[in-house]
Parts: structure tokens; C-alpha cells; sequence
């Protein structure tokens, strides 16, 4: 609003959307801010997504002061003067599309030229803009052969990250959960519509007696009432749950028969395994005795392949940005020894990675271990922030000075210490506790971003040990597949197994609820599922790298067209370094790639 009445109340608008507060400083910011707008006819919106670009830039998130202002200021100013002869370069260049849709698509020069002045004084290594084919920018980190993309981190973006939990109606929750088995509902009807002996027109209900047999998909859940002492699921307590819409929410008991086949499987996996929480479906009837009696286990889909997976060019990428080799250096904490707070751990790894020389650093937490001995008895005298910043953050960045070109991502944890967000999905860590570095980046927990448009999803919570702990493995005769098998079609170990659950079920943690004991580990937001889609980043396309710190034996494992990756901890001196060679057309990911975990220490 840009009346004389609408600019009234623009200072608390601008101390709302800047963070100010009442201080001397900050009301200085207020007129500064104010001559801004006036000037270059910005809005106090505008104003601010004009500062959160520039700052992303010197690598902060939230954080105004007066020198962010000036030199604001004096990029727009400079913007003014060449706007004229930049807006006739890149109309020459545009090209229209056909139909009267009134959209254009830029061509490379075009985004090359845009790129170039937006990114025009930036230093090097620091953040800069890239510009898509549509005209829109992408915030990107460019340092040395690496081009790191990753999730948003615009206001409403982190916002949404940092939502307050516990507020949500039961309801609600269930609403949640009924379109989860809704959505698979979908998916499984669309990938067997080609199928000559299986049509999936609609789903039954698998508390009705019927005389035919039908299709039925719920979610996994267990029967309390039926269980021994043993919490675990068992086949005399297994029950599916459907949606309200297609089988009233009722849970109602499964009987297996004795010729059971499953229907889309891996080859020569012999079954498939069940958990609370994993979405299913079932072919059979109920007949009557309340028991739905199964004949047939039909698999659910897995996420499709990157292009960059099939060694396929993508067009929307330019080949530049795939090609170039990089590594990148998995480790996850502990960082430090339960005896110690001394992070000998820690500071052996980077004198390793001297040698190792990475691009990229994945860091997951927890950095400051809520479960640590000393920690859990009150043996500590100095606050967590200034460990943080002493023990972990001021070598890394030594490390950073001694290694141009590294960047480093840093994945929060629900057992750390430093995040006042404990819930999962979870957001990032607070940029108060990391001094602006544009080398350093803070994503939540789970995440997915890109390195040279290669795919990495990661997660801090230990989702493979909370999936094996739960999973009931059912036996059954395999129906011979219609299409011919993939390369990754052949027998499965359980590890393999056990992984493939992530693809299928398209999840960070597909478990519901969380293991009674160990829901102290995780503490799942059920109403914020959206944020543990695996395939968050492009719709129904699987993560080229799955890594998932565990407990369990460290492994890398070639699954689908995917790798799962388990690092294990620092603090038992392990840690992965992922090596991606020379992109060329036709290499698949896969013939790029090498992974190699390491122990460090003794």
C-alpha cells in the first residue's frame, strides 16, 4: 500500500518482518529502512526479500544489521544504472512460447547473462544465484567443482520447518494418516493399470463378508489386545487398517493361507516384511469370523529413477553442472567420546580429511549428545553454545580455511542438545549458533539437497534400526512378473530388504507409531508428515543416495537404482567418503560412483 495512510503503518511492519526490536539500533534500522522504500519505491515486503537475498548471499538467514542495509543500497543503485541495457540483452534473447500462454523461456545465453550481473561481486566460494528457464533464481552454493542446491530458506519455508506441534486435533492426525493409504491407493492403481492379470478398479472393504475376493489396502497395526508379554508384531497380531473412506477405519485381523503368493516383488526375496505403520495390500476375503484371509501379497511400487541414476541428460539442467567429479565426506555423531566432552573424536576425522581433501562435508547431529554421560549427570560447567562453538564449530572451520572449495552441511538431530525443536520432521539449528560463514549450511532433519545435481537424502534419526526392530517377515511363493527384470532384479540379502522398505513406503521413517521403547529417540509429528517424504524434492523419483546413520553393522547397498548408505558414528572412529567421478553420457550413477567406509581410529 503505497497511500500516505498505508506507510503509517509501515515501522511495525518492518520491525515484525525484520525481527527489530525496541532499541536505540533498531529504530535506526526503521528510518533507514523507511528511506529505502521511499527511494527505491519498495514495499516493506519487498524490502524484505530484498535483504534475505543479499544475505543468503554473505551466507546469514535472519540476521539484519546496517551494513546489510548500505550495501543494499548501493547494489540497487547500481542495479538502476545498467537495468536499461540488461532488460534490452535479455529481451533479444527470450523466447516466446507458442499457444497465447504469455509465459517465455529464456535461452542459455539469456540465463547466462541474467546469471552473471545478479552474481556480479560475489566472492568466491560464497553463495550465488543461478537462473532456470523460466526466469525464475535459485539460491546456490558454488565452491571449487561443487554446486550445492538445497532446501528452501526463504521465510515461509523455515517458518513452515519451525511450526509449533502439539496444537493439532485428533482428527486431524487421523486425517493425516487416511490420506497417506489414500495417496498409495492411487499409486498402486496407476502402476498395475497395464497389468493383464491384476486391475485394480476399487478397493473392498476388509471387514465386509463377501463370496468373491477383492482388493483391499490399509496400513499395518497391531493387535494389543491379542499380545503376549512381547510388544513385537507377530502374525497372530498383525491387523490392517483402511482409510475411513473406503473401509471405516476398522481394524479387522489377517489370516495368511497356506498357498500364499506375493505379487511384485523383488526376485528371489521370498516374502516381504511388516511393520506398524507400513501401508499394504492384500488380496483375499472375508468370509466371515472377522478375519480377512489373504491369498495374495501385492508389493507396492518403489519411486522411479533419476535421470542421473540411468545416466540419462536431463534436460532442465544444464550438462555443465553434472558432470564435474567431487567428494564428499559422510560422518555422523557422536562426536566425542561418552567419557569425554574433549571431542578427540572429532578432531581426528578433519586431521584425516586433510588427506582426503573433500568438496563437501554431510555432518549429521547430534553435535552436543543430550545422551552423554556427563551431559545426563550435570558434570558439565560451561553452556552448550560455547562447547558448540569451541569443540566443533571453530575446528571445522580451520579445517574450511586449510581446504578452499569445502563446504560444509550440517544436519540437526532430536538428541541434541542445541535444538529447541525437538520434534520430527525437525527444523534446522538456530544461525545464532554459527557465526555467518557462507562455507557452512544448516538444513533440517530429514533433508534432501544436490551436489552437481546428484540427489542426496539423509537423516539423522536412526529409522533402519526402529524398521528391523519392528518387522515381521512373512514367507510366500513369488508371481512370475509380466515385464522383464531390472539389473536390480536379483535375490535380496536383508539388509537390502530392509532398505527397500524406504522406497516403497516413500518415507524417512515409515514406522507408526514409534517403538514404546524407543520412542524416546524420536519424537514423530504425525500431522507434519509431508515433511519425511522421501521424494520431497521431485515428486515420485527416488534420492540417488539414501544415508541413514545406524546402529546396526555399517554397510553401502546398491538398492533399486538407489545407494543406502550407513556411516555409522564418529565416535566409534568410522565415517564415509563418497566419490563421484567425471559424468558422460550413458554412465549411470552407478559406474560414477564409489563409496568407502573408512575407520580412522583405533
Amino acid at each position: 500500500m503505497d497511500t500516505a495512510e498505508g506507510k503509517l503503518s509501515w515501522p511495525s511492519e518492518l520491525k515484525k518482518r525484520l525481527y527489530l526490536k525496541e532499541t536505540k539500533e533498531d529504530e535506526e534500522m526503521v528510518v533507514e529502512c523507511m528511506n529505502l522504500c521511499t527511494l527505491f519505491n519498495f514495499t516493506p515486503e519487498d524490502l524484505q526479500y530484498k535483504l534475505e537475498a543479499l544475505n543468503f548471499l554473505r551466507g546469514g538467514l535472519n540476521h539484519f544489521d546496517m551494513n546489510l542495509l548500505v550495501e543494499l543500497k548501493a547494489k540497487e543503485q547500481q542495479r538502476l544504472e545498467v537495468e536499461s541495457a540488461n532488460k534490452a540483452k535479455l529481451r533479444a534473447n527470450a523466447v516466446h512460447r507458442g499457444g497465447g500462454g504469455g509465459g517465455f523461456a529464456m535461452s542459455a545465453n539469456a540465463r547466462r547473462s541474467a546469471a552473471a550481473f545478479m552474481n556480479k561481486g560475489v566472492p568466491k566460494g560464497a553463495p550465488r544465484i543461478k537462473v532456470e528457464q523460466d526466469g525464475s533464481v535459485v539460491p546456490m552454493s558454488v565452491s571449487g567443482s561443487v554446486v550445492f542446491q538445497g532446501p528452501k530458506m526463504d521465510l515461509d519455508a523455515r517458518e513452515s520447518r519451525t511450526y509449533r506441534y502439539m496444537y493439532e486435533k485428533i482428527s486431524e492426525r487421523g486425517g493425516v494418516l487416511d490420506d497417506r493409504i489414500e495417496e498409495f491407493g492411487e499409486i498402486l492403481r496407476d502402476h498395475y493399470k497395464d497389468s493383464s492379470t491384476l486391475q485394480i478398479t476399487d478397493y473392498g472393504d476388509p471387514s465386509s463378508s463377501v463370496d468373491e475376493e477383492v482388493i483391499v489396502i490399509g496400513r499395518i497395526t497391531h493387535d494389543f489386545d491379542s499380545a503376549s508379554s512381547s510388544s513385537k508384531l507377530a502374525e497372530a497380531t498383525l491387523t490392517l487398517e483402511p482409510s475411513r473412506l473406503s473401509g471405516g477405519g476398522e481394524r479387522v485381523p489377517l489370516a495368511f493361507q497356506t498357498n500364499l503368493h506375493i505379487r511384485g516383488g523383488i526376485r528371489g526375496a521370498g516374502g516381504l516384511g511388516f511393520f506398524p505403520g507400513a501401508i499394504a495390500a492384500f488380496k483375499g476375503k472375508n468370509g466371515g469370523g472377522g478375519k480377512f484371509a489373504v491369498s495374495e501379497i501385492i508389493s507396492l511400487p518403489p519411486l522411479k529413477p533419476s535421470p542421473a541414476a540411468l545416466g540419462i541428460p536431463n534436460p532442465k539442467i544444464a550438462s555443465a553442472d553434472v558432470s564435474l567429479p567431487f567428494k564428499l565426506c559422510v560422518a555422523a555423531g557422536p562426536y566425542t567420546h561418552d567419557a569425554d566432552l574433549e571431542y578427540e573424536s572429532w578432531n581426528s576425522l578433519l586431521q584425516k580429511l586433510k588427506s582426503d581433501k573433500p568438496n563437501a562435508l554431510l555432518l549429521l547431529g547430534p553435535f552436543i549428545d543430550t545422551n552423554h554421560s556427563k551431559i545426563k549427570t550435570g558434570k558439565i560447567d560451561v553452556e552448550p553454545q560455547v562447547l558448540f562453538r569451541t569443540k566443533f564449530i571453530d575446528p571445522l572451520r580451520t579445517f574450511l580455511d586449510s581446504s578452499p572449495g569445502t563446504i560444509a552441511i550440517l544436519v540437526s538431530s532430536v538428541q541434541d542438545l542445541l535444538s529447541y525443536h525437538v520434534v520430527y520432521p525437525q527444523a534446522e539449528l538456530g544461525q545464532e549458533l554459527v557465526p555467518r560463514d557462507p562455507r557452512i549450511h544448516l538444513v533440517p532433519n530429514p533433508t534432501t539437497f544436490s551436489l552437481n545435481s546428484i540427489t542426496f537424502a539423509t537423516t539423522s534419526v536412526d529409522a533402519l534400526f526402529h524398521v528391523r526392530k519392528e518387522e515381521l517377515i512373512k514367507k510366500s511363493m513369488e508371481i512370475m512378473a509380466e515385464a522383464p527384470a531390472s539389473e536390480d532384479d536379483v535375490p535380496a540379502d536383508a539388509t537390502g530388504n530392509l532398505c527397500r522398505h524406504f522406497f516403497q513406503q516413500r518415507s524417512f521413517y515409515p514406522v507408526f507409531p514409534t517403538p514404546l521403547d524407543l520412542s524416546h529417540e524420536v519424537n514423530l509429528d504425525v500431522s507434519h508428515m509431508d515433511g519425511l517424504r522421501l521424494d520431497e524434492r521431485q515428486d515420485g523419483i527416488a534420492p540417488d543416495v539414501l544415508i541413514i546413520p545406524s546402529r546396526l553393522k555399517y554397510f553401502s547397498k546398491a538398492v533399486y537404482h538407489s545407494t543406502v548408505i550407513n556411516p555409522s558414528y564418529v565416535n566409534k572412529g568410522m565415517y564415509c567418503i563418497v566419490d563421484v567421478g567425471q559424468g558422460e553420457p550413458g554412465k549411470t550413477l552407478r559406474q560414477r560412483m564409489k563409496v568407502d567406509i573408512t575407520k580412522f581410529t583405533g
